[in-house]
């Protein structure tokens, strides 16, 4: 069950691979779960609405099927099925006819016959399928578009069909009974495994590999980061758009979600911090701002969960008490405003009050902590809610003029690059920085260039990552025209 099924992905057919496109060959999981988790190709789409197919039997009656109800003769060995009932009979001669004029119709929205509508023929065979035509339009299919060799116009197929089908990847390789050819051979890979550059250098596990890690990088998880709570969420400060970068990363809109950053990479030996799959990073880049991180934690300070068991005459509320001492307020003025809550902007560490309230039986002034181990930022207070009714323990049943009871504090922490940390390229060469190294000690370029990383050339032999070198010249050229390269495989 490891193994990618033919229906799924490719049939050996004229000496070349013919047949590609539902689930991506290449993103899957390396280790234990290797080829159990799958991900769907870039243009496979499924389907989700069941169209009216009540017209069909008749259509099928009419290019000289025999009605179901009919015993079928010596010679009409083929039966016709629609959703897995069967509807007719035929010869095999005729539903060869019978499903090329169905396509002809279907590919024209000729007699309402619905263009996600899987036409298999199975053709008679020495202890094959049962031969037949075998039609399916229910929902939860996989689909995808391929060229119609004849008309050259869009042919949506499924995986059965698929199997009994000719499809050419190019129009250089279309031979006489090539049925459809592929509009783009990238159809073959799924959205992560497209934006690979020049993938068709790479040996397939490098693809895999970073097919796994281009989902782990910390990126830019939305756009809509002032009106999120998320309990943790990764952003990376300093994210670009790729000098070198294949078509489709314009297609699905990558530019407004940057997870990575430019860099010069220098590949050599030196200081034998860089042994293995460690990598140097400079320390005025570092600086500069590359690699930096925020990471934005939701603390929420519910005042009716502070209530314990037999307090149900208490109430709580945000603030300072009418009892406090003014030496308290005195001491938390920085820290605190006067409605109990952390001032926007404010440094908080471990230990450092997070929010005020007080209890209207004793007067008490309560102090909620903040226990993070990372020294964080109040970036926004939000208050949840204005139900203030003991009675009442669910927010929102109010009438809308009632005390807060509840607030949510986005926290910002900080995070900038330090040993130990994963860098990693569009092609599975990762590794862990080990040393950020001072710019006076990093090696130069004749022209005065200083590399941001520093990877060991040893990196490279064994893996053959031929397409990271390709990148890193695109990248030069990119750089120094100012444009954008291209860096779509099988061009």
């Amino acid at each position: 069950m490891r193994k990618l099924l033919p229906e799924s992905w490719g049939n050996k057919h004229h000496k070349s691979w013919l047949i590609v496109g539902f689930i991506c060959p290449v993103h899957t999981p390396d280790g234990a779960p290797c080829g159990l988790l799958n991900h769907l190709s870039h243009k496979c789409k499924i389907t989700t609405a069941a169209p009216d197919v009540s017209g069909l039997t008749d259509l099928v009656l009419s290019l000289g099927a025999s009605p179901a109800t009919n015993i079928p003769t010596a010679e009409q060995i083929s039966c016709i099925q629609l959703d897995g009932r069967i509807i007719g009979w035929c010869t095999d001669a005729l539903a060869t006819h019978i499903s090329q004029v169905l396509r002809l119709w279907k590919i024209n929205r000729q007699f309402n016959v619905p263009k996600d509508l899987e036409i298999g023929l199975v053709p008679k065979s020495n202890g094959g399928q049962y031969p037949g035509l075998y039609l399916f339009s229910t929902q939860a299919r996989m689909t995808r578009p391929v060229k119609h060799a004849a008309s050259g116009k869009e042919d949506w197929v499924g995986p059965f069909e698929q199997v009994y089908m000719s499809i050419a990847i190019k129009d250089t390789e279309v031979v006489s009974d090539t049925t459809h050819v592929e509009f783009h051979p990238t159809n073959i890979l799924s959205i992560v495994a497209n934006l690979t550059p020049f993938s068709d250098f790479n040996p397939s596990p490098r693809n895999m590999y970073q097919c796994q890690m281009g989902k782990q990088t910390m990126g830019t998880p939305t756009t809509a980061i002032r009106f999120r709570t998320d309990n943790k969420m990764y952003r990376l400060q300093t994210g670009q758009t790729p000098i070198v970068r294949p078509k489709l990363h314009e297609e699905y809109g990558m530019d407004h979600f940057p997870n990575g950053t430019n860099a010069i990479v220098a590949v050599i030996s030196y200081t034998g911090y860089d042994m293995d799959d460690a990598l140097i990073l400079n320390k005025s880049s570092h600086e500069r701002g590359f690699g930096y991180g925020t990471i934005y934690k939701t603390e929420v300070v519910d005042l009716k969960e502070k209530r314990k068991f037999g307090e149900k005459n208490i109430m709580y509320h945000f603030g300072f008490g009418p009892q406090v001492s003014p030496s308290l307020v005195d001491r938390l003025k920085d820290q605190i405003d006067d409605d109990g809550f952390p001032p926007i902007g404010s440094l908080i560490r471990e230990g450092d009050p997070l929010a005020v309230y007080w209890d209207d039986v004793s007067e008490r002034t309560i102090i909620e902590s903040y226990h993070g181990p990372e020294d964080a930022f109040v970036d926004e207070v939000r208050m949840l809610g204005t139900s203030c009714l003991v009675e009442e323990l669910t927010i929102g049943n109010d009438t809308g003029d009632s005390e807060c009871q509840a607030v949510s504090i986005k926290l910002r922490v900080t995070r900038s690059p330090v040993i130990g940390d994963k860098f990693s390229s569009r092609h599975g060469q990762k590794g862990v920085c080990s040393q950020k190294w001072p710019a006076v000690d990093m090696p130069f370029s004749e022209s005065g260039i200083q590399p941001d990383v520093i990877i060991n050339p040893h990196a490279f032999p064994s893996r053959m990552t031929i397409g990271m070198f390709v990148e890193s010249l695109a990248g030069k050229v990119g750089a120094l025209k100012g444009q954008a390269q291209d860096a779509t495989p099988f061009r």
